[in-house]
């Protein structure tokens, strides 16, 4: 009876870690997304326009800069909270892997978090996001969304005094 209790309270520290986490990521990752916008030659707010897109259509990215800022950051930061969860929540099973062996499956998460988004979703609702230099996308989010959540999720660990407790299936 008592060790369902700790799972269910496990669960609810990892949901609550991979929030915070999704969090402080997504503002990395949207602080690195304004950077190489403009050094591709984009307005600063162009990846602000293209979450606000997700809401408001492809006239968000003409919209003015008050409902691009303000309906971009909703769905970045709601965008970027439900992939820390489900990070957060993935992540514990994996305590038993190497540090480095979780760094890269970070990364692999931000490619996976790329893929989903640009590659499946925005090819059948969004087509305007194609036109943006994917590679370019893609990298933004192994380094600055999937390596950041994987490093302060392992930050976490050494914080709690080493891997965070592993529930283990009991028979019956």
């Amino acid at each position: 009876m008592f060790d369902n209790v700790t799972g269910v309270e496990e669960t609810r520290q990892s949901a609550v870690k991979g929030i915070r986490i999704g969090l402080f990521s997504g503002l990395i990752f949207g602080f690195a997304a304004t950077v190489g916008a403009v050094l591709v030659g984009y307005e600063p707010l162009m990846p602000l326009r293209l979450g606000a897109s997700v809401l408001l259509g492809e006239g968000a990215l003409t919209a003015s800069p008050g409902t691009a800022i303000l309906v971009g950051l909703i769905v970045h930061f709601s965008v970027s909270v439900y992939y820390g969860l489900l990070f957060g929540l993935s992540h514990e099973r994996f305590t038993w892997m190497k540090h480095w062996h979780r760094l890269a499956l970070g990364c692999l998460f931000g490619l996976v978090v790329w893929a989903l988004n640009f590659q499946i979703i925005a090819r059948v609702l969004y087509p305007w996001f194609l036109d943006f230099i994917q590679s370019i996308i893609a990298l933004i989010h192994i380094a600055f969304y999937g390596l950041p959540l994987a490093m302060m999720y392992l930050r976490g660990e050494r914080r709690s005094g080493g891997r965070a407790p592993r529930s283990v299936p009991r028979h019956a």
